[in-house]
């Protein structure tokens, strides 16, 4: 089991990854708030949720057990990783 940060509109790797790069070529890094907890502590939120997922060792295929969530798993943070 795994906590792993993604987009929610993503159901795969390869969305996340496209997105990631989408938003790093990007020339406008300014950011429109829309929601309260925008920073957390030290830590700028974006677009990206924490999800829970599960990993088959032997075949190193992952599952995300919270697929469709719009919201942290875990729901706040708890100090450590």
């Amino acid at each position: 089991m795994f906590v792993s940060k993604v987009y929610p509109e993503c159901t795969t790797q390869d969305c996340n990854e496209k997105k990631d790069k989408e938003v790093e070529s990007n020339k406008v890094k300014a950011r429109i708030i829309t929601g309260l907890m925008y920073r957390h502590w030290n830590e700028w939120r974006d677009d990206k949720i924490s999800h829970l997922f599960m990993m088959d060792v032997a075949s190193g295929d992952a599952v995300d057990l919270t697929l469709g969530l719009k919201s942290d798993v875990p729901p706040i943070a708890l100090g450590s990783d």
